[in-house]
């Protein structure tokens, strides 16, 4: 009975609406890359030049792995396989002559696997005694921030505070962050613990600070060399996790650090390696006006026998510019160290991860990856697919859904989402709705993401009634509609000033959909045009909501409004539903008293404090407001003033009256 009364209110509504206004989201289905032998073919809509790489890959592996034209053998033996006594052997046989640069390699391409990332990094030392830099550990210690592994984890960060690594706040919050993520709270917290223990026992920590203080108070100069000798005297030869802690904590003065690696490399009392290279290469990417001497320093690396490792270019192309990212991909790909497909993957979705997407960049990168003897995986085709529609351009957009069928792929629900967004785009409204018949005779069912894209380019293209009939349909087919499309229509029935009718809709999906939960967003949305409309009431209610169903509260457009045209009453309401109880309710209290008081509605202020709790009216901030409301009109002016200034502090300062 309850679905089929929204139903009934989406239809009788629908009646009324005739349009509306919203920005798309866009929906990603998950999708299965597989590598397959593929028909595809490579861009000629726009000439671009290409570059053709001598690249292949010998083995049928799993994964996309991209190597040199003389790969390292020893890196498609550990990435091909599973870890085990005979892959040892193998690698024995080969003994590969490892580098900084192949050890990240590695460990950066086989991150999802904790287990084998540890057994590699495990024979590198254990077993041929490379010894590794800071890097590889960090890289390690982020693989093994897991659920399984956390004993390994802890291992592996005593070893680094004994060869003295320094781990900056930066490493310090991305660990915590995948700690959280995997909801290793008790971990989380002895990682904070252990971490600040560290920082309390950094025996470097005053040098490094008296180094960091000459260059960063001065200009650059004669003066400045003559200090830093005198500072790093008792400590020459440097060390290299010195150096590198000097470079990185100079990651926002890049123009500085890039003086002190040239200094330090020159004075004859250090010598840079892969390591300290990549440091400098990953600070100067971080800066807008440091990018010409990134491009300058990233080639005389090259030149000096050194690459940019993966995790490098990982970290770079997630700062750079989108042009500059690309640019740096194509710079790898002349190199032994080529991107995986994953990397790779995640360029691609930002570079066409615009409104407005550069279609030359996309290309670019889908070029140079075919050229290099790679079949396109699934969601290469999706991506590139995404960016033809976004720009309209729909009979390229069909080519490449063609190329994708060619290469053994089926269109899925993301693809076709894609597709009915171009056409809605393109004002192509019927053809859009026909997709989803097009779907169903094909065998892939629309999801509710693929019905959402349509109902939103309906409303968007200003057909908000076509829209809720498509609601409808979508319900009639038993899909269940998710926040997304609640949040679809009500902004829908907002754009067209027909708050009450989204009013309407909203309490009843809420009773009928019960098990959708409507986002924080919805709600603010809800109470924010509801009170710019005077609706009081409503508007209350569906703060109630929010305060019933834990969301946190946005009282914030009801308190201006009631402050400005309310009632005395209206306030009490409104702290009846923020505060059901005393406790902790004086933030709450203050709040709306402090509206009140900057609108000059002094004796409704008295009124409010008389009626409130007793720990309200005590509270020190309260009594001074309270005070200043009996002042006289000149001295409220001058207090109300004062008031604005200080709202945000945690104490009123008000004088004494």
């Amino acid at each position: 009975m309850k679905r089929s009364k929204l139903l009934n209110l989406s239809t009788a509504l629908a009646n009324s609406v005739s349009s509306t206004r919203r920005n798309v989201r866009y929906f990603r289905i998950n999708s299965t890359q597989v590598n397959r032998s593929s028909n595809f073919r490579q861009f000629d809509i726009i000439s671009l030049p290409t570059k053709t790489y001598n690249c292949y890959n010998p083995f049928n592996f799993q994964q996309n792995l991209f190597f040199s034209s003389k790969p390292e053998s020893f890196i498609q033996l550990v990435l091909s396989n599973d870890w085990s006594k005979q892959i040892e052997n193998e690698l024995e046989k080969l003994n590969p002559k490892l580098t900084h640069e192949s050890v990240v390699y590695v460990l950066m391409n086989s991150n999802t696997n904790p287990q084998k990332s540890l057994d590699f990094f495990n024979w590198v030392v254990v077993k041929k005694g490379f010894d590794l830099s800071f890097t590889p550990y960090i890289i390690l210690l982020r693989c093994l921030a897991c659920r399984g592994f956390m004993s390994e984890f802890w291992n592996v960060f005593s070893e680094m505070k004994r060869k003295g690594f320094y781990l900056d706040d930066r490493v310090f919050q991305g660990i915590n962050v995948k700690l959280t993520t995997e909801k290793l709270k008790e971990e989380s917290v002895e990682w904070s613990k252990r971490y600040q223990e560290m920082v309390e026992k950094d025996v470097e920590k005053g040098v490094a600070n008296e180094v960091l203080e000459v260059i960063l108070l001065s200009d650059w100069g004669e003066e400045v060399e003559c200090e830093l000798k005198k500072k790093l005297k008792f400590k020459f030869p440097l060390t290299e996790n010195f150096v590198l802690r000097i470079i990185t904590e100079l990651w926002k003065q890049p123009f500085k650090a890039f003086r002190f690696f040239e200094w330090i490399g020159s004075c004859g009392r250090y010598e840079h390696g892969s390591e300290t290279y990549n440091a400098m290469a990953d600070v100067l990417a971080h800066c807008p006006e440091s990018l010409g001497q990134f491009w300058d320093f990233v080639r005389q690396m090259r030149l000096k026998g050194h690459n940019i490792d993966t995790h490098t270019f990982v970290r770079s192309c997630k700062s750079l510019p989108r042009k500059d990212a690309v640019e740096l991909f194509e710079f790898m790909m002349d190199g032994p160290y080529k991107p995986s497909a994953s990397h790779i993957t995640s360029l691609l979705t930002r570079v066409s991860n615009t409104a407005d997407p550069d279609p030359n960049l996309v290309y670019r990168v889908f070029n140079n990856f075919v050229n290099a003897g790679n079949a396109p995986t699934k969601i290469f085709y999706d991506t590139v697919h995404r960016v033809f529609c976004k720009l309209g351009k729909l009979d390229e957009a069909k080519k490449m859904v063609e190329d994708l069928r060619n290469s053994g792929f089926k269109p899925d629900n993301f693809t076709y989402s894609q597709e009915i967004f171009g056409l809605c785009r393109c004002k192509r409204f019927d053809e859009a709705c026909k997709v989803l018949e097009q779907m169903e005779f094909e065998g892939c069912v629309p999801n509710v993401k693929t019905w959402t894209m349509l109902i939103n380019g309906l409303c968007k293209g200003n057909l908000m009634a076509k829209a809720l009939s498509c609601f409808a349909k979508m319900k009639e087919k038993n899909v269940t509609p998710d926040p997304e499309t609640l949040l679809v229509l009500l902004q829908g029935f907002i754009s067209e000033n027909k708050v009450l009718d989204a009013y309407k809709f909203f309490t009843e999906f809420i009773k009928t959909e019960t098990q959708v939960k409507p986002t924080r967003d919805t709600y603010n949305l809800m109470i924010e045009n509801l009170t710019e409309v005077g609706k009081l009431e409503e508007a209350l209610k569906v703060l109630s909501m929010m305060k019933k169903n834990k969301i946190r509260a946005f009282p914030e457009p009801i308190t201006k409004y009631i402050a400005k045209c309310g009632t005395v009453a209206d306030a009490k309401r409104l702290l009846m539903v923020l505060s059901p109880s005393v406790t902790s309710c004086i933030p709450v209290y203050k709040k709306i008293f402090e509206a009140f008081f900057e609108q000059g509605r002094y004796s409704d202020v008295s009124d409010l404090i008389y009626a409130s709790p007793l720990c309200v009216r005590e509270h020190k901030a309260i009594r001074e407001m309270h005070a200043s409301c009996q002042a006289t009109p000149s001295e409220q002016v001058a207090k109300s003033c004062n008031l604005v200034c200080l709202r945000h502090s945690v104490e009123f300062k008000f004088v004494s009256v």
